[in-house]
């Protein structure tokens, strides 16, 4: 919100522009910078900009804030703005699968590769692998197979509860 100086000296915040209109107290929609009667009374598009929060509300106009939206896990859901209520819609179960299983094959790769450089060196000159690096590297592949198996078995509400669980790298 802004403060403005009004023609009569006085400073008022600005109102938003926001989604959600201002409301008469019987619930019908003013619209903002729109021309309005109430009451018997015409008011031009400018009056609400040019009021205080305090002179609209005499009237019985109040602004109505935009909803929140409701907590929601993108990976599942989409929410969208609809009229006056957010609604979210379940992503095609598909794609949930794809998106998972391609996000747990770019971790593990991701993990795997910080070492790849010992696997290089024990193929080069026969230097050996840490133990704590081969049992790292194990984990990773089981944790991306835990995950394979999970996901491609799991319904809807199945693959919601589904985490990895990758390994702490040595």
């Amino acid at each position: 919100m802004r403060l403005l100086l009004t023609s009569r000296g006085q400073h008022q915040e600005e109102q938003e522009e926001h989604n959600m209109p201002f409301r008469t107290e019987d619930g019908k929609i003013v619209e903002h910078g729109a021309p309005f009667t109430l009451n018997g009374v015409d008011y031009g598009g400018t009056w609400l900009n040019k009021t205080s929060k305090e002179e609209q509300a005499a009237i019985g106009v109040t602004w109505q804030d935009d909803p929140s939206p409701p907590a929601y896990d993108p990976r599942f859901f989409t929410c969208t703005l609809k009229g006056e209520a957010y609604e979210l819609t379940q992503l095609p179960l598909d794609a949930i699968k794809s998106n998972m299983l391609l996000s747990a094959e770019r971790a593990a790769r991701a993990m795997l590769d910080e070492t790849d450089w010992m696997i290089l060196r024990k193929i080069d000159i026969n230097e050996p692998v840490p133990d704590d690096v081969t049992a790292f590297r194990a984990a990773v592949r089981a944790e991306e197979n835990r995950i394979e198996s999970e996901v491609t078995a799991a319904d809807f509400e199945a693959i919601q509860l589904i985490e990895p669980n990758w390994p702490d790298m040595p």
